[in-house]
């Protein structure tokens, strides 16, 4: 398709990009959207900072979703009352969490009335821009998702597509196995796109509507090559927050076990920071480390571009198909992760090798001891690494056809 864009609007939902780093990864995507759309007009949830990236010009940044109302600010007109209520009865009908959701009910009011202002609000602004075709875009499946959905109902819009990752996919990560307002989403929404084929089939087996899941890897640009260094010693770079779902404290139990000169590099921040510097006090002399902390991704592929990295490590307990991986590939450096979520679906035979997810750090250690000295560790593979990222992960080919499935909308 042409990416012809005049007379459309792109109506993006996220997080709290463009101020933080909840949906950072769609600077990637924004800049192929741009291409087929007159105007997009962001609408993050949250505020917490300035903006941390630049959005270019196409792009306008609306702050008024973060400070919607809750519904004791303001009476809702009697049609959004009915519509609330059959909202709250058909899913209460159709999920399996009855109990729960029973015992949660006034959060669950709370949380549509909230999104109902939303929708109004967005209803307001596409009225200013009427002489443009709306298409409709979730970051993620949830409360986004959830306004979208209203308006789809109300009729105001044509209808909505959603990504969804990870924390807004798998029920058994939320409280009472229960995600608000999924049946409300999954019926009104156009197509959802997982960012695995682990999560799709997950999603295709938990909803009615398997015909509405597709598959659409999200990708990063290409910031060169990592120039690398056969020689000592062995860098390994991770990049994760520091919270206990990242387990980063087994890293440094894994890197007790080498006897190897290791250089560590860790790029994230969190609560755990303190606790983990403590931990590496104990380190053997032959290991050095450093904590880089938070920083911008620009800085960060900056960082590959003039530091030689031998292999990035992962070691979560849970994952969706982290961009961290993509980013590592995009330079050619091999990748060692755990044998979760979508991982494997990166980590594979020519990118790298999982480990399994309760892993005994001896057993990783001698992983990575094998790959010191094997044939991943060569110039050979990591050229096929690259190749790997370039078929599955290229930010320019996976936003071009995603943005076109946002075009198909009738």
């Amino acid at each position: 398709m042409n990416p012809s864009s005049a007379h459309k609007a792109l109506y993006l939902i996220t997080v709290d990009f463009p101020y933080g780093f909840g949906d950072i990864f769609l600077v990637n995507e924004l800049d192929v959207l741009a291409r087929y759309f007159e105007k997009i007009v962001l609408l993050p949830l949250f505020k917490n900072s300035e903006p941390v990236v630049d959005t270019g010009e196409k792009v306008e940044v609306v702050d008024s979703l973060w400070q919607a109302p809750d519904t004791k600010s303001g009476k809702l007109n009697w049609q959004n009352r009915w519509m609330m209520a059959g909202i709250l009865l058909s899913e209460f009908l159709a999920t399996r969490a009855k109990i729960f959701y029973l015992k949660n009910i006034r959060q669950m009011i709370g949380n549509l009335g909230v999104n109902m202002r939303r929708a109004e609000m967005v209803e307001r602004l596409m009225a200013t821009h009427e002489s443009m075709r709306p298409y409709c875009y979730s970051y993620w499946m949830e409360g986004g998702a959830t306004t979208f959905a209203i308006l789809k109902k109300k009729g105001v819009i044509p209808g909505f597509v959603s990504r969804i990752h990870g924390y807004d996919l798998y029920e058994y990560r939320r409280a009472g196995n229960y995600i608000p307002f999924r049946h409300f989403q999954m019926k009104m929404v156009h197509e959802v796109y997982t960012v695995s084929r682990m999560g799709q089939q997950y999603l295709t087996r938990k909803t009615r509507w398997p015909e509405k899941v597709k598959l659409s890897y999200l990708g990063v640009k290409d910031h060169g090559d990592n120039p690398w260094d056969p020689g000592s010693p062995l860098v390994l770079v991770s990049v994760a927050n520091l919270i206990p779902i990242k387990r980063i404290h087994l890293i440094v139990e894994i890197l007790r076990q080498l006897d190897l000169e290791v250089q560590w590099i860790h790029f994230g921040d969190g609560r755990l920071k303190e606790q983990l510097l403590e931990s590496c006090k104990t380190f053997p002399p032959n290991v050095q480390y450093e904590f880089k902390g938070q920083i911008g991704n620009e800085a960060l592929m900056s960082w590959y571009r003039q530091h030689p990295v031998h292999l990035l490590i992962s070691v979560s307990e849970t994952e969706g198909l982290p961009v961290s991986m993509m980013e590592a590939i995009s330079f050619g450096i091999p990748v060692m992760g755990t044998d979760v979520g979508g991982v494997k679906e990166i980590v594979t035979s020519q990118t790298g090798f999982l480990i399994e997810k309760d892993f005994d750090p001896t057993d990783a250690a001698a992983k990575i001891r094998t790959f010191r000295n094997s044939d991943q560790n060569s110039d050979a593979f990591r050229k096929g690494v690259k190749d790997y990222w370039r078929s599955n992960f290229d930010a320019a080919s996976n936003y071009q056809q995603f943005a076109e499935n946002i075009l198909a909308l009738k």
